[in-house]
């Protein structure tokens, strides 16, 4: 592939992820990028029951009819009369196949930093349309595999983290690990020193906890292994100046 071609691809990824799909690019882009690739590979959701992991990977049924009517606004998905048995359109293959033309899912918000829209017009000096011929997929690639399974998926997303970690300097690694793992322990037990002796879900997690139980709501919001305070009767505090688990 030519620099040419190359930016060409980045720049309709870049269209449909972050034009056609609404997104401003704060907050965490890969993560939406992610959602929205692995949904699309776990397309059709009317076969063998996907559409419940579709729904385990978006979290409650209110969310899935957002997120899957976004992405069929985005012409990336199809459906009847209901947007659980949505399917793949030939815009999505195009994602998907462009995608990995890119690199592949992890890291995809970095190479889009710098990509602009597509057909850009130096002399009327705006954009141009897409038409088909920009979705369609080049008839010698490689067919796409079979859908995943949501352990499949998650087991990926698990691999990619802790390969990213592994890149980081262990001081950035330390400070990102404890951030995170605040961040879920506030999300799941209303605090951010995790659960107390009898297990039970704080006050910010009672709405995803009364949907789906305890244990699916653990997994739901947290697909990668947290890191566990010491075990012992006494409560810890992990120390973001120290990065050492301390007692409370």
């Amino acid at each position: 592939m030519s620099d040419e071609e190359r930016e060409n691809l980045l720049q309709h990824l870049y269209k449909v992820l972050c034009q056609d799909i609404p997104a401003c690019g704060c907050g965490d882009p890969q993560a939406s990028h992610t959602l929205v690739h692995d949904l699309l590979r776990l397309t059709p959701f009317y076969e063998d029951g996907r559409w419940r992991d579709a729904e385990k990977l978006i979290g409650t049924s209110g969310a899935v009819q957002i997120v899957l009517s976004a992405l069929t606004d985005a012409d990336l998905l199809e459906h009847g009369g209901t947007v659980g048995g949505s399917w793949i359109t030939d815009k999505g293959r195009w994602l998907l196949w462009a995608i990995d033309q890119s690199g592949g899912i992890h890291g995809l918000d970095e190479r889009l930093d710098d990509a602009g829209l597509p057909h850009w017009d130096h002399e009327a000096k705006k954009i141009g349309g897409c038409t088909a011929e920009c979705w369609r997929v080049p008839a010698d690639s490689e067919p796409q595999p079979e859908p995943p399974s949501l352990d499949a998926l998650v087991a990926e997303q698990q691999s990619a983290k802790a390969a990213w970690l592994d890149s980081m300097p262990a001081e950035m690694r330390d400070a990102w690990q404890a951030a995170d793992q605040a961040v879920e322990n506030m999300l799941l037990w209303g605090n951010l020193d995790g659960p107390p002796p009898d297990a039970k879900p704080g006050p910010l997690f009672d709405g995803i906890a009364g949907f789906f139980g305890l244990d699916q709501a653990v997994t739901l919001a947290a697909p990668f292994p947290a890191q566990p305070s010491p075990p012992g009767p006494t409560r810890m505090r992990y120390n973001t100046t120290t990065k050492k688990w301390e007692p409370k």
